[in-house]
């Protein structure tokens, strides 16, 4: 599983308005784009991710997380990069969303395959 779901449709449309700069609002402080440099050996990160530069801990972690800039940027960073990099809101949300039913698609056709090889 991807950890994307199909709901999150509209919450990546309005971060990529954000990025686009297509509507008047502005990224958090605490995200940036991925500039190459990373502690970790293997990761995923490409330069069309966003990384934030605070780690939720102690007693405010579960509003940082439930933040919406915080929690979508690594929806975000799940995607194909070929979705990230697409500039018009119209193609990048029918595309996203195409993409967002066919991995739940995926995501059912594999649950059922599980389901049936428990009964055998």
């Amino acid at each position: 599983s991807s950890g994307i779901n199909a709901e999150y449709g509209n919450d990546l449309v309005l971060l990529h308005k954000v990025l686009c700069n297509y509507i008047p609002l502005r990224l958090p402080d605490y995200l940036n784009w991925f500039d190459g440099n990373c502690r970790l050996r293997n990761t995923h990160l490409d330069r069309r991710s966003l990384v934030s530069n605070v780690l939720p801990s102690g007693r405010g972690s579960k509003i940082l997380e439930n933040s919406f800039f915080y929690r979508v940027h690594s929806i975000w960073n799940n995607l194909p990069i070929e979705l990230r990099e697409i500039a018009c809101v119209n193609s990048f949300k029918n595309q996203v969303e195409a993409y967002l039913w066919r991995s739940l698609m995926a995501e059912l056709n594999s649950n059922s395959n599980s389901d049936e090889n428990i009964d055998t």
